[in-house]
């Protein structure tokens, strides 16, 4: 019977482990989601013709300085052009580009984009600023949402899911302690030995439950991406390292706790 109830404890703990690195890698890829999409929204700087590098880079730092900005990059006319030419797939000679040399901002949202163009109105080296508001705008809807998904996800899945697994091992721990108890002639130290005991098949749970998914996880990105979906999953080693580092502390910490059951009345 107590050998029965181990097991059963095992193989639920091997599955709330695979849940549990489920979870967190929803959490990982919609964190990833959220940093990209973060920094997707900008501001394209028009520059005047024959800027020279000293003015260019004097521009640059002053842009990059506002704390609108999260960062800036500099194409050329030709490299724009280039982009563009691969974008739409068509053929503009050079001679004819009627693009400027442009400097992107990224910034966070719609607010930070117009306060960027009111500093830099007068700017002598600047032609002309545009903002997509249609796109920013759209940006910082996904960010709610994203960011509400993110806050669901751990609080209502990853912790729970953590929870349930240190009550598991403390039932483990109070179950061989009560085995022990009762079948030992030697009494001394019964905690411990009994959370040492415990926290074996605990560990071998979540290696193997975190194995699982890493696995399970493989196939399924790579299904994924070979329908060139327009959007990006953090790698399976990702994964891994981060959901066997949480298992471990996890570990860690139900080994460090006090013991928590019941203890045998003399």
């Amino acid at each position: 019977m107590v050998f029965q109830k181990k097991t059963k404890n095992f193989i639920v703990l091997i599955y709330i482990f695979f849940i549990l690195s489920l979870f967190i890698s929803l959490f990982l890829n919609l964190n990833e989601a959220r940093k990209k999409i973060s920094s997707s929204s900008f501001i394209q700087i028009e520059l005047v013709s024959k800027l020279n590098s000293q003015d260019l880079e004097q521009l640059e730092k002053k842009i990059l300085e506002l704390k609108e900005v999260k960062k800036v990059r500099y194409y050329s006319k030709e490299e724009a052009l280039n982009n563009l030419v691969k974008e739409l797939q068509i053929s503009i000679s050079e001679s004819s580009n009627p693009l400027s040399d442009i400097i992107i901002a990224n910034i966070n949202n719609l607010e930070a984009a117009k306060l960027l163009v009111e500093q830099l109105e007068d700017e002598k080296n600047i032609s002309t600023m545009h903002i997509d508001e249609a796109f920013i705008k759209n940006n910082e809807n996904k960010l709610k949402i994203i960011n509400l998904e993110i806050v669901i996800t751990t609080f209502l899945l990853i912790v729970p899911s953590i929870i349930l697994i240190m009550k598991l091992y403390s039932d483990m721990v109070e179950n061989n302690y009560i085995y022990y108890y009762l079948t030992s002639k030697k009494r001394n130290n019964l905690k411990k030995k009994s959370k040492r005991v415990s926290a074996l098949p605990m560990a071998i749970s979540g290696v193997i439950g975190v194995l699982f998914y890493a696995n399970f996880y493989y196939f399924f990105r790579d299904k994924l991406l070979t329908y060139d979906l327009n959007f990006s999953l953090i790698s399976p080693e990702q994964v891994i390292i981060t959901t066997g580092s949480i298992s471990f502390l996890i570990i860690i910490i139900c080994l460090l706790r006090p013991f928590l059951g019941k203890e045998v009345d003399e």
